[in-house]
């Protein structure tokens, strides 16, 4: 019913499905680079939570905070390339 009277009252508009949208190589590659990125994040995060549970100093503090601050770069980066507005 629905499609009739879409057809009925907008017979300009054919209602026709569309094709999905495929994404370019670039998304793609972009989109695996930001993924791998993710998993690198967690790795080093489980590592950090790891060495605190079985007592370890915490290695220089500093370079964990630089590296933290260089994969937010990274992925704000790859968020832009695929053209993904951060929240």
């Amino acid at each position: 019913m629905g499609a009739y009277l879409r057809a009925v009252l907008f017979p300009a508009n054919d209602n026709a499905p569309r094709q999905p949208r495929k994404p370019s190589q670039d998304d793609i590659a972009l989109a695996t680079a930001l993924m791998q990125l993710g998993q690198i994040a967690t790795a080093l995060r489980e590592q950090r939570r790891a060495a605190e549970l079985a007592g370890l100093p915490a290695e220089d503090e500093r370079a964990s905070q630089d590296i933290y601050r260089l994969l937010v770069e990274i992925k704000s980066l790859l968020m832009k390339g695929l053209g993904v507005r951060e929240r």
